[in-house]
């Protein structure tokens, strides 16, 4: 299941980056951006949906059929002349990406309890963050060999990761029991909700953490914006990116062996407002400083990922779980998109407000986390 996350996570990272160069190349960077944005929130708002047709259909299905069909849409982005085309081919490649990402969290949820479990989370999020170096490489060596190579790779990518999970989800089946791995063997799923929450207080700690989730990929993304506009070398921005990411791997990993250690988790969670406001006050005038507490930052964001999807899975009913998760991947996508519009615009009269914006959206992740776990720590079932 992780390696299927870590292949979609990275098919997915693809995406963006697949569109952009493709389209630009073809077309220009205003339709590129244009096709880019109708992408991510087309993609925002199929997650809750497919979830919803696996359960009713049957995982197998489901994922197999969009898996060729998002692969199809991608390619024809390469293949269609005209911005109304193009931007028609990008929004259906997205409303058809499958949902990988979630049922894999909630069949996780399902079949490990809580520390184990956390571990599971705090490793997917690390493995997120090697996706996004691997993402680039792969874009990058497609291009140089033909035009439509990082769509086709990204399509590619995408139907080999969901006919994967097909076969996760059936061998999971044959694990345990559980209305998510019955879910997940491939047939239609006919538990009835009728155990579920039904009331705003108890769906109240999962629409936090959802909303918590839109919030941190925000404040990654005003990280990445004040990244390319503090350093205008690609070479040296890139470069930063991706030890940054590399920091956030080594920090998913580390947060696996700290689990039951609250103390040591939410000393790791405060390094990210703190390093951002940091940045804001000293980094503008030294790009050493910049550098070096970005680095530093980059330890406490798949532990930040970890703990969300972690704790959305005990504050959630079983019979809800994949649609939170779901909508976890909708917030997240629908956060970054908009996170990356307001620091792109911020960064060009103050690029020390880009650094504000991402310690205010780090509090407001901290405080969510906070808020979701008041009332005890038992685990719903």
């Amino acid at each position: 299941m992780l390696f299927s996350t870590l292949l979609y996570r990275t098919a997915t990272g693809m995406g963006p980056l697949a569109i952009l160069v493709t389209v630009t190349g073809r077309q220009s960077l205003a339709v590129a951006s244009v096709a880019l944005t109708c992408w991510t929130l087309a993609g925002a708002a199929g997650q809750p949906a497919w979830v919803a047709s696996c359960e009713r259909w049957g995982h197998g299905r489901t994922l197999a059929s969009l898996g060729v069909l998002t692969a199809a849409f991608h390619a024809s982005v390469g293949l269609v002349h005209g911005p109304a085309l193009t931007v028609g081919a990008a929004t259906l490649a997205g409303l058809t990406l499958p949902p990988v990402t979630a049922k894999a969290r909630a069949l996780l949820a399902e079949l490990l309890p809580g520390p184990e479990r956390e571990r599971a989370f705090s490793t997917e999020s690390a493995l997120a963050s090697l996706a996004f170096v691997i993402a680039p490489l792969i874009v990058g060596a497609s291009r140089a060999l033909v035009e439509m190579g990082p769509v086709l790779a990204s399509g590619a990518l995408l139907v080999s990761v969901s006919l994967l999970y097909v076969r996760v989800g059936r061998g999971a089946a044959r694990i345990g029991g559980g209305p998510e791995v019955a879910a997940n063997s491939g047939e239609p799923d006919d538990r009835s909700p009728a155990d579920a929450p039904r009331t705003a207080s108890q769906w109240l700690p999962a629409v936090i953490l959802v909303a918590a989730g839109g919030a941190c990929y925000g404040m990654l993304a005003c990280i990445e914006v004040a990244v390319v506009a503090r350093f205008h070398d690609p070479t040296a921005a890139a470069s930063m990116l991706c030890g940054w990411s590399l920091a956030s791997l080594l920090g998913g990993l580390g947060a696996t062996r700290w689990i039951g250690v609250h103390w040591v988790r939410w000393a790791v969670l405060a390094v990210s407002p703190v390093a951002y406001f940091l940045m804001a006050a000293f980094g503008m005038h030294s790009g050493v400083v910049f550098a070096a507490v970005l680095a530093l930052s980059g330890i406490a964001v798949s532990p930040t990922l970890g703990l969300i999807t972690s704790q959305l899975a005990q504050v959630t009913h079983r019979a809800i779980r994949p649609s939170a998760f779901a909508w976890l991947q909708s917030s997240s996508w629908i956060g970054a998109s908009a996170a990356t519009t307001a620091a792109g615009l911020l960064a060009t009269t103050r690029l020390d407000g880009v650094l504000v914006l991402a310690g205010v959206l780090a509090l407001a992740v901290l405080a969510a986390l906070s808020l979701s776990g008041r009332g005890g720590t038992s685990e719903i079932r």
